[in-house]
């Protein structure tokens, strides 16, 4: 990793409902108050979470992946929200490849961490940005969940990952 691109921390699930969202916010609040100075943002790929409900300021209006997909940069996409964290919301994506992701990513400058809510492992963009991860934590609900989590392995493996990064 460049020092001056993001590592990036993706959440990814075999299911919904397993606390993935509230992780992800948690997480990047929990940085920031590591660091004050370490750049935090957030950005949902899942339709179903909205880091604008966490982290919004009144009268700020977020971009969306869709603004971000559609050509613009990381940086000038992201909105200040509270504690500090940068943000973007879910949006309509089109059909993205992971090598779109990652050049993107490769090209950002945004020097600190990004988190990716990617979502549940059914979602076309959780397995893109499982690709892009320099980091994924799979929250499971039980036991049973952890097998799911055997898929979770397989893209990340396929993108060129290895089990260290889960």
């Amino acid at each position: 990793m460049r020092e001056d691109s993001p590592y990036v921390i993706v959440l990814a699930s075999a299911a919904n409902r397993v606390g993935r969202s509230t992780l992800t916010g948690n997480l990047a609040v929990y940085l920031k108050g590591l660091d004050e100075d370490l750049p935090v943002a957030v950005i949902s790929f899942d339709p179903a979470y909205e880091p604008a409900k966490t982290f919004a300021l009144p009268g700020n209006l977020a971009a969306s992946t869709a603004d971000l997909f559609a050509g613009q940069s990381l940086e000038t996409q992201l909105t200040l929200g509270q504690f500090g964290v940068e943000y973007l919301t879910a949006g309509v994506v089109p059909q993205v490849s992971a090598a779109q992701l990652r050049r993107l990513l490769r090209d950002s400058r945004y020097p600190g961490v990004l988190i990716i809510d990617a979502g549940p492992l059914d979602e076309k963009l959780a397995a893109v940005a499982l690709q892009g991860a320099d980091l994924v934590l799979a929250p499971i609900r039980d036991a049973a969940g952890l097998a799911a989590v055997a898929g979770i392995r397989r893209e990340l493996r396929f993108g060129g990952g290895n089990d260290q990064m889960l």
